[in-house]
């Protein structure tokens, strides 16, 4: 690739300091087209009669944090079943599925049942309404316009469940006949009171009680869902079920002595024993997944009948992503985080066109584009076939079946292993920064990166680190660990300062404040999250690096523009600087602001957006961009004070900094090897997230601006850095916005799966080996989607050149850096040639084009 022209973005990804040799490209693509055929082999063949996971949520599952150590001092706490994200049910999921009751009839597990499900409304309500009820009358509970009814019926003989089992037997028998107030689930579970208070007629008397349950539940026709094809209720998913309770095995040993001597284990076995001989035309839904999760002692509470809150709540989990997460997915769309039983929406006309141009048409135009040297749109073509290959892959990752997806686990011997290992292999890896090639492509930037305070290299290989941790941090689930919360908050804040810095001095050394240099930045930022919006039908706002890096770039440039005349002048340039940062608090502080702003385009342009969450993401980072452009300033004026003193003779702080430097630099080492230590110290007397947020924005300078420091206070550590997390830096933001779907899944709730290795008990084997399957194919398409993504941004604004006077005749303050060394005359005719654009017209069309797609694709 050639050398970019001055529209380049200067964080650009073709900028790289890793070229992909010709034995790894082919070595990628077979790897990818392995994942993609063992994924279509597991899909296809393996999996082809519980292809959505209903059966598989049903009867199969397995603890991912099941503690080694013996007695079990915590209880596990994330449940996995096979090949699919098991959601916790929340009261807005609920409701979304509830628009009818829901029923439980039966013993006292199903009691316990019925108040797991009401917590899940309204816990603390929950709490007070089960203290004061009557355990042996009918409850209901309401919430959230959500009824649950509770028939007290161990033996299965009342007339008020045969009551609601005659409403449901003409409900689904009856076409005709109205929903009404017949519930969307019935939950039935008895045995254990048969099994105390009748000695040989027990079980006998339990299948009788079964049979006359049965007689309301099968259909006429003998129907009956089918894992292979389970939807067969449109909208409602698998329709209304009616769900029979496993018979509950007790922990004997805990037992009082007269439970112990009515409640025998062979009854509670032929009990279960005939439900297994159920068959599912029967009408019933058995979930013996219950026994799975409930196989050890820690399961019980001390009465040793009733299972811990922990598992009770996930059975109850069981149930409602079986029942509800077909018809939740339809009604409420992305994050798709219910994918245990539930189909992905066949989505709009927009995605569909995405795709397949995706995956036809630009392939297509780019090889034929290939062998044609004369055609203009070669390049373009093929960026963007580039970034199609990567929005299908994601697609066919995220909102398919064709891959699997599991639950996150924090284990912290994973997240060290997974940062510091690739960190420590990078750090081994160093190269000299002068000629290395991100200076080779950014010709641009090249005066800059020479006398920059953070060389091209250095603010790369930061951006690499950044984006190694988070990737680390989302993909391992550290995000409930403070520490972890409280690094991840600094590393973001350090990205925000990086833009600060880079733009603030790009834009200085310029001088150069039109829109055709901002327009290629925001196409550059934005083109991938864009597309990914409308082609996995999510929001813009969820891929928030994107939008917090085109806010505060914007933020940079309407500071660099507005009185630009002034930016010559350290005095007024500080002014503007204190008076953009006050500006953007007031716009954060109140809500109204920015609920007006969300507001006008959530009516004008069909664009909802969380207003709240987005004040909160700004309001952590609020001081940190300004940080890096004064940072950025002060670099500028000391270069100019220290390579041409002659010329700012009467300027008072650039005649200090020329007298002071060598012991100003010696000060603020010293002051940032004190500085690190100290702010870590004072950060551990944070006792939650709450609290450090709040000390975030004010004290987020501090370490960032230490590190800086301390990493260019010697010529030897400025003067070499890490290739690989260059690189990474590189391809930082295509990272940030893909993990959610390539490396992650659910739209970065779970991890995403092949699905063909499956380990068992403890071990996460399966789950590593897979990632090292597909880490490489994730890198590799961040890599290429960053080149393309630049190359679609210079395209934008390319057009033809005209003249523009030269630099010596600017005035001092607006020269380029390389022309104020010291002893050289600025007195060169020189004629540099840029580009006219008409940028504001494409622009507009752009945006046009993007409102009427939200509109249009609702």
């Amino acid at each position: 690739m050639g050398k970019l022209s001055p529209t380049a973005v200067p964080q650009s990804s073709s900028t790289r300091s890793w070229t992909l040799s010709s034995v790894l490209r082919p070595s990628l693509l077979a790897l990818t087209a392995f994942v993609l055929l063992t994924a279509l082999h597991r899909r296809y063949a393996l999996d082809v009669h519980d292809p959505y996971k209903c059966s598989a949520l049903m009867n199969e599952g397995r603890w991912l944090d099941l503690p080694a150590s013996r007695p079990v001092r915590h209880p596990p706490q994330t449940w996995q079943p096979l090949g699919c994200f098991l959601r916790e049910y929340n009261s807005d999921d609920i409701s979304h599925c509830s628009t009818r009751r829901i029923l439980f009839a039966g013993d006292s597990t199903v009691r316990q049942l019925f108040w797991t499900t009401a917590k899940k409304l309204d816990k603390g309500d929950a709490l007070k309404k089960q203290k004061l009820s009557n355990k042996y009358s009918n409850t209901n509970y309401t919430s959230r316009d959500v009824r649950l009814d509770f028939i007290p019926d161990p033996f299965l003989n009342s007339s008020d469940l045969f009551t609601e089992l005659q409403a449901y037997s003409k409900s689904i028998n009856d076409p005709q006949a109205s929903k009404g107030n017949v519930p969307i689930m019935i939950v039935i579970g008895s045995g254990m009171s048969y099994a105390r208070h009748f000695d040989s007629d027990a079980v006998r008397r339990f299948k009788s009680a079964v049979d006359d349950v049965l007689a309301y539940t099968q259909r006429l026709d003998g129907a009956a869902w089918q894992s292979t094809d389970p939807f067969t209720a449109g909208f409602e998913g698998l329709g209304d079920l009616v769900f029979f309770l496993p018979v509950e095995e007790p922990l004997y040993e805990r037992l009082s002595p007269a439970r112990q001597r009515s409640i025998e284990p062979q009854e509670i076995e032929q009990m279960n024993g005939y439900l297994h001989q159920l068959d599912p035309s029967q009408g019933v839904n058995i979930p013996w997944v219950w026994s799975v999760m409930s196989s050890k002692k820690w399961s019980y509470e001390q009465s040793g009948l009733h299972v811990i809150e922990t598992i009770a709540n996930l059975r109850a989990d069981v149930l409602l992503n079986l029942r509800c997460n077909h018809k939740v997915d339809s009604s409420m769309g992305a994050p798709y985080e219910r994918t245990c039983c539930s189909n992905y929406t066949s989505g709009n006309w927009l995605q569909w066109v995405i795709f397949i141009v995706s995956i036809t048409a630009l392939p297509i135009a780019a090889l034929w584009s290939a062998g044609k040297h004369d055609f203009q749109l070669k390049v373009p073509i093929k960026a963007l076939a580039v970034i199609g290959v990567a929005l299908a892959y994601s697609f066919l990752a995220d909102r398919s079946t064709l891959f699997q997806k599991d639950a996150k686990l924090y284990r912290p011997s994973d997240f060290k292993l997974l940062f510091l290992v690739p960190l420590v292999c990078g750090l081994l890896y160093l190269r000299p920064t002068g000629n290395s090639p991100l200076r080779k492509d950014a010709d641009e930037l090249l005066d800059i990166a020479q006398h920059a305070f953070l060389p091209v290299e250095i603010l790369e290989e930061m951006k690499g680190v950044v984006a190694l941790f988070m990737l680390v941090f989302n993909w391992t689930n550290a995000t409930k660990e403070l520490w972890a919360y409280e690094v991840s908050r600094l590393l973001i804040a350090s990205y925000l300062f990086i833009l600060g810095y880079r733009y603030a001095l790009y834009f200085y050394e310029r001088a150069d404040y039109s829109f055709s240099r901002a327009a290629p930045v925001l196409i550059r930022l934005n083109v991938l999250t864009c597309l990914m919006t409308y082609l996995m039908y999510t929001r813009y706002l969820p891929y928030f690096y994107a939008a917090l890096l085109t806010f505060w770039f914007l933020v940079v440039w309407i500071t660099m523009r507005v009185a630009s005349h002034l930016n010559s002048e350290p005095f007024w340039l500080f002014g503007k600087l204190i008076i953009s940062a006050i500006l953007c608090q007031l716009l954060h502080f109140w809500s109204e602001p920015t609920d007006l702003i969300f507001h006008i385009l959530r009516t004008a342009f069909g664009i909802s957006w969380d207003a709240s969450a987005w004040r909160t993401w700004v309001s952590l980072d609020q001081y940190i961009v300004h940080v890096g452009m004064l940072v950025a300033f002060l670099q500028v004026w000391t270069r100019q004070a220290l390579d041409a003193p002659q010329y700012f003779r009467g300027d008072r702080l650039r005649s200090f900094i020329w007298l002071y430097f060598p012991f100003l630099r010696t000060i603020f080492a010293i002051l940032a090897a004190i500085a690190l230590p100290v702010f870590w110290i004072l950060t551990r007397a944070s006792p939650d997230e709450a609290d450090y947020n709040w000390w975030q924005p004010i004290l987020a300078w501090v370490p960032i601006l230490s590190f800086v420091v301390l990493r260019n206070s010697t010529s030897l550590l400025r003067s070499y850095y890490s290739p690989p997390l260059a690189w990474l830096g590189g391809c930082s933001l295509e990272a940030l916005t893909l993990q959610n779907h390539l490396l992650m899944a659910a739209d970065g709730k779970g991890i995403l799966r092949i699905g063909l290795l499956q380990s068992t008990g403890r071990s996460l084997a399966d789950r590593y080996v897979e990632l090292a399957l597909l880490a490489p194919i994730f890198f590799w398409m961040c890599s290429n989607v960053s080149w393309a993504s630049n190359i679609l941004a210079k395209w934008f604004v390319d057009g033809p050149v005209v003249e523009r006077p030269s630099d010596s005749e600017r005035p001092v303050g607006k020269r380029k850096l390389s022309r104020l060394k010291s002893g050289l005359p600025v007195t060169e005719n020189e004629t540099e040639r840029v580009e006219v654009r008409n940028v504001k017209m494409r622009f507009g069309a752009l945006v046009g084009l993007l409102w009427f797609l939200n509109l249009a694709a609702g």
